[in-house]
């Protein structure tokens, strides 16, 4: 029992001194052997100090994403516990992805759409479809057209045009320069600017994804019209074509009319969708007013002409520098005389861009523009696929126009020509680039019912078959030999535009 105990205190004493030694390591040293630690040491500057560690604040637990894996389109969709869309990550692979969180979406137009008609598609349908992927581009360009800057563009208003830019009396020569540039400076004020382009590719995007999200998976959304061949105003509306699959040529007018029905139901709960309506014609559209740009919106379903010829009409436009602006004056002219309103049994805007085109075809020596459909055939066949129609008239060589009339030269010859024109018995054509007789169309009888007669490019329809009675036939001739009158003697363009008296 004595050798047990006196191992005992051994192992006793051993420990006592293992804690003593380490109590007088930890213990505070004083200030002088401090000072004899630090004798050799230099001070820290201040700069080389480390400012302190910031603790890292909690966030909030971060909600269960809930994804749909496609071969190449990845759509995931974060929900909240009431079930509306709290994120949409659109992305067309691994690599590019675009996020829109909640707050951003309250201060973007797209964001905004997308959240809207996403709600409106889980409430439209209760289980997705499987959708094949297609790459999303959210920042497309126009085609061909200019990007105008707000602050350097010229300021055109009625009061200022009256004055001579030259600032003396114009005659001869310089009436002709002076209206020529007046009418340059009506495109730069009155042409599309390139903010309300951006909403309306915007607005696109949005019914695109949408669309394919909660209907038709293989559907694609094209914008047409005005607001891409190159004769769009500032205000002009977003006509928009539904193509429902673009692998088939053609689907019945039952199934367009089935379609355009399901989208009103959709876009009904859509939060920026208002006054909505369809509109009953030759071919429906589905009419509302975009709330969050103050857009009027149209949109059709499977109207590929209208897609075709957008892109002819752009290739023509960009195939001379004067071919926009007399355009564009000659639509101010018919709308201020109450002649440019197919509604009311008046012409149309497309069908008074063909009467420019066909004018610059035949009516000049030498020509203008030519025939780009028989010049080109393979680049404006009807073959060619819906996706691929934009390049196509991209391609489009251009060679420059003999022709060195000035802009008030063609204003004046333009006129001219349609005033002595011979509308019972002659179709202007620009798919053949000249005038014909109406005994060679198949249907002439049709045809010979209309005052009017100008060709569709591309189904041979009649364009001007809104005018279908003789007195409003009458009241265009007429305002066109006015017109011709008023140009051969008027000093600026505002003469012939607002009917201001002459200088």
């Amino acid at each position: 029992m004595s050798t047990k105990q006196n191992h005992l205190n051994t192992k006793l004493t051993i420990k006592s001194k293992n804690v003593k030694a380490t109590n007088n390591k930890q213990m505070p040293k004083t200030k002088k052997q401090k000072q004899k630690k630090n004798a050799g040491v230099k001070p820290i500057s201040a700069k080389e100090q480390k400012p302190p560690k910031r603790k890292r604040k909690r966030g909030k637990k971060k909600t269960k994403v809930q994804t749909i894996n496609q071969k190449k389109l990845n759509i995931c969709i974060r929900k909240s516990p009431n079930q509306f869309v709290d994120c949409i990550i659109i992305s067309s692979d691994s690599e590019t992805e675009q996020k829109y969180s909640k707050q951003q979406m309250e201060n973007n137009t797209l964001g905004q759409r997308q959240l809207g008609l996403y709600q409106a598609g889980d409430a439209h349908c209760s289980s997705a479809p499987t959708r094949p992927g297609q790459k999303q581009n959210l920042k497309r360009k126009a085609p061909g057209l200019p990007e105008s800057n707000e602050n350097k563009r010229p300021c055109y208003t009625q009061t200022q045009i009256s004055q001579p830019i030259s600032g003396r009396q114009t005659q001869g020569t310089n009436q002709n320069r002076v209206v020529s540039q007046e009418m340059f400076m009506f495109l730069n004020y009155y042409e599309q600017k390139s903010e309300l382009l951006r909403k309306k590719f915007e607005l696109q995007q949005a019914l695109e994804n949408a669309i394919k999200f909660a209907m038709f998976p293989l559907a694609t959304v094209h914008l047409v019209g005005s607001s891409i061949n190159g004769f769009g105003r500032f205000d002009s509306d977003a006509d928009i074509c539904v193509v429902l699959d673009a692998t088939k040529r053609n689907i019945s007018r039952k199934e367009s009319k089935k379609a355009l029905y399901e989208l009103e139901k959709l876009l009904r709960r859509a939060p920026f969708v208002k006054k909505l309506e369809i509109i009953h014609a030759k071919v429906q559209i589905l009419k509302f007013v975009d709330h969050l740009s103050g857009m009027d919106c149209d949109v059709n379903i499977n109207n590929l002409i209208g897609v075709r010829n957008t892109f002819l009409l752009f290739a023509y436009a960009r195939y001379d520098p004067r071919v926009r602006p007399l355009a564009l004056c000659v639509k101010a002219w018919a709308k201020n005389n109450d002649i440019n309103d197919a509604k009311h049994a008046t012409l149309s805007s497309y069908a008074l861009v063909l009467m420019v085109i066909h004018y610059l075809q035949c009516g000049t020596q030498p020509a203008v523009l030519p025939s780009l459909q028989n010049l080109h055939p393979e680049m404006f066949s009807e073959r060619i696929p819906i996706c691929a129609v934009e390049a196509y008239s991209r391609r489009v060589p251009l060679v420059p126009s003999r022709n060195q009339q000035t802009l008030y030269e063609l204003l004046r010859g333009f006129f001219r020509y349609f005033s002595c024109f011979d509308y019972d018995d002659k179709v202007i054509s620009v798919r053949r680039g000249t005038k014909f007789s109406v005994e060679n169309l198949p249907h002439s009888e049709l045809w010979k019912q209309k005052p009017i007669k100008i060709e569709e490019p591309f189904d041979s329809n009649n364009v001007a078959r809104a005018v279908h009675n003789y007195p409003k036939a009458q009241k265009i001739i007429n305002e066109f030999r006015k017109a011709s009158r008023t140009t051969e003697l008027m000093d600026h363009l505002n003469v012939l535009i607002h009917g201001a008296p002459c200088c």
